[in-house]
């Protein structure tokens, strides 16, 4: 999809994608050979069904994702950036408990650094959800010379 937002010039591309568990490796490189990932205001998000790191995964038998690699290499020759959240936590639980359950930040946020270059500063949070096995993240993006209602009060009061 592409269009406009409030207070951003130009146009921005966003990529909603759900990637699949299983050929996981094949979708990836269709996805980055068709062209998709070359936008220079992409906004790549959606529950991509990969982890790029060992602070992805929690659990006592949590692995590193044998395709991170791949996947760091695959955004990071498309200019991708990870809009990581403050406080890292799992978007995914497998519902299971003790040594069995694993947890994973497989919805993520990715953005072309070409389109943040000083004209934007972007956060992303996860919130807890009861109502799925998967919690949404969010995206926020605001201009680089917004200026907070107060922008030097330290104390509100």
């Amino acid at each position: 999809m592409e269009g406009k937002v409030a207070s951003i010039p130009g146009s921005v591309s966003l990529l909603n994608c759900y990637g699949p568990y299983r050929e996981r490796l094949l979708f990836c490189q269709a996805i980055g050979s068709s062209g998709a990932l070359e936008s220079d205001s992409l906004i790549l998000g959606g529950d991509l069904n990969l982890t790029i790191s060992s602070r992805e995964v929690w659990g006592v038998n949590a692995r590193l994702d044998p395709l991170a690699d791949f996947f760091n290499d695959l955004f990071d020759a498309a200019g991708l950036v990870d809009v990581s959240p403050r406080q890292m936590r799992p978007t995914w639980r497998n519902g299971r408990v003790g040594d069995a359950g694993i947890s994973k930040r497989l919805d993520i946020f990715f953005i072309n650094h070409h389109f943040l270059e000083g004209k934007f500063r972007s956060r992303s949070w996860i919130i807890n959800s009861l109502i799925s096995d998967h919690n949404p993240v969010c995206l926020q993006l605001e201009s680089s010379n917004f200026l907070s209602r107060y922008p030097f009060k330290f104390n509100h009061a």
